[in-house]
């Protein structure tokens, strides 16, 4: 083991901390991305990356980064391409090293401004330009400036293989 003797209780609730203020991945959770274990791969995902800090020493953010793309693509069955893999991986290497000195009270501090989630701020809507990248039917997400639809959303249907079908709006 790299790295005995590190309270990695403490690194478990930080990076939980960390994956609760991620909006990327708490839209994947909330979509179901994983399929019908997705609740169960989201606290994997919490000890897959402790562990992998664990059994690695110094470990780089881009190695971080890595790690983390290939477990959102292979297991949640999400790729995000906004930059938030890169912010995440370089604060969860920072709130590391932060547990491995001991720096607690430091550590506290820079956790407690993590925002929460802007999940509740974001909604779907049609995508009319063809010029975009997003693959057809793909809803866009933006952040919410009027208020939510007043029809809530239901689940959309799931194909056998766990992929989750979402259909255009109509107008």
């Amino acid at each position: 083991m790299a790295n005995s003797g590190i309270d990695f209780n403490v690194f478990d609730e930080v990076i939980k901390r960390v994956l609760g203020g991620w909006t990327g991945y708490q839209l994947a959770i909330q979509h179901s991305s994983g399929g019908a274990h997705t609740k169960e791969k989201s606290e994997w995902f919490i000890w897959a990356i402790s562990d992998f800090f664990k059994q690695n020493a110094n470990l780089f953010p881009d190695e971080v980064e890595d790690f983390i793309t290939d477990i959102l693509n292979t297991e949640f069955n999400t790729i995000l391409e906004d930059g938030s893999i890169q912010q995440i991986s370089s604060k969860l290497c920072e709130f590391f090293k932060m547990v491995k000195e001991g720096d607690y009270e430091n550590l506290k501090t820079r956790v407690n401004v993590i925002p929460g989630s802007a999940v509740g701020n974001s909604q779907s809507l049609p995508n009319d330009d063809d010029s975009d990248d997003s693959e057809e039917g793909e809803p866009n997400l933006v952040p919410a400036t009027s208020n939510p639809p007043k029809n809530e959303s239901r689940p959309e249907p799931m194909d056998d293989d766990g992929w989750t079908v979402v259909n255009r709006k109509k107008h």
